[in-house]
C-alpha cells in the first residue's frame, strides 16, 4: 500500500533529473573549453617564439605548434595554425573547435601571439 504524497516526490525527481544532468554536462563543457583555450594559447606562444628566433622560420613555428596540439587530438580534432612571418614581425593564430560531451555544441577557441623577429641591426641603422 502506498502512502499519500509519494507520487509528487517521484514526479519532482523525474522533472529535476534532466536539469541536473544537463547542468553537469554544461560544467564539463565549460571546463574543456577553458583547457582548450590554454592549450591553443600555449601552442601559439611557443610557435611565435620559435618563428621569432634569429634563423627561425614559419615552418619551424608550425612544427612546434602542431607538436603541442598533437597531444590534444581528442579535445581539438582539427586545429588550424596560421603563421604570418615577415622580415620584421611574426604573428601566429591557432584555432580549433572543442569536442565535448554535448554532441551539438562545438565552440571555437582562438589564440594569437606574435612579436618582432630577432635580427642583427647595425649601429648605423638604429
Amino acid at each position: 500500500m502506498r502512502g499519500r504524497g509519494t507520487a509528487g516526490e517521484v514526479t519532482g525527481a523525474v522533472l529535476l533529473l534532466p536539469v541536473v544532468v544537463t547542468m553537469v554536462f554544461l560544467v564539463i563543457q565549460a571546463a574543456l573549453v577553458y583547457h582548450a583555450r590554454s592549450v591553443v594559447a600555449a601552442a601559439a606562444e611557443d610557435a611565435a617564439r620559435t618563428a621569432q628566433a634569429e634563423g627561425g622560420s614559419a615552418a619551424g613555428g608550425r612544427a612546434v605548434a602542431e607538436e603541442l596540439l598533437r597531444g590534444s587530438d581528442g579535445l581539438l580534432p582539427a586545429p588550424s595554425v596560421q603563421i604570418d612571418r615577415t622580415s620584421t614581425a611574426v604573428t601566429v593564430t591557432v584555432s580549433g573547435q572543442v569536442r565535448g560531451p554535448i554532441p551539438w555544441l562545438h565552440p571555437t577557441v582562438t589564440a594569437s601571439a606574435g612579436g618582432p623577429v630577432e635580427r642583427f641591426v647595425p649601429e648605423s641603422e638604429r
